[in-house]
């Protein structure tokens, strides 16, 4: 007897997360336009992984960014998403980390541990550095190559280059490429 398993395959979506920008208290929202069977599907959001994960249907999505990316409106948006209360002191935790942010802001002062437990079956955040050398940049590439350990076979991958460092872009190119012929 063969015992056949079956594989769950997810959707997942890898995007960089940059600094957004704001208008007064909120995120700015933008107006979105997808094409699909030869119409256009229209969305307005403050972030671009909202409108993909509507499009395609992502399961999860893997965020790479820095201390300074808009982790705070990704928080709001996934409580809102996913129907759970909103922790405001959480969220102005993550505010005020964020905003104080530097290129040397050491990851260890932004809790992005409580996001990643907290929506683990739909997001996770993965820090980088603002790669100002070679050292911060064969970190980073470090970094995102743990993406491989979050995927599982037969995954459909979609990857987003729009924000964050267009360096950012290239490095996910190359570990998904890499991840893939592994």
């Amino acid at each position: 007897k063969k015992i056949i398993k079956d594989i769950d395959m997810s959707k997942i979506l890898i995007a960089g997360l940059g600094k957004g920008k704001k208008e007064g208290e909120n995120y700015q929202l933008t107006n979105y336009s997808i094409e699909k069977n030869g119409k256009n599907k229209n969305y307005e959001e403050s972030l671009i992984t909202a409108v993909l994960e509507k499009h395609f249907k992502i399961d999860k999505t893997i965020y790479i960014g820095t201390v300074g990316s808009m982790w705070d409106n990704l928080y709001i948006y996934y409580c809102n998403k996913l129907g759970r209360r909103e922790d405001p002191d959480y969220s102005f935790e993550l505010y005020e980390s964020i905003s104080n942010a530097t290129k040397d802001t050491k990851f260890s002062e932004i809790n992005i541990e409580r996001f990643n437990e907290e929506f683990k079956e739909n997001a996770r955040i993965i820090l980088t550095k603002y790669g100002m050398n070679s050292n911060e940049i064969f970190e980073n590439f470090n970094l995102i190559i743990e993406i491989g350990e979050l995927l599982n076979d037969g995954d459909e991958i979609y990857l987003d280059i729009t924000y964050s460092f267009r360096s950012n872009a290239m490095w996910m190119f190359l570990v998904i490429n890499y991840i893939t012929d592994v």
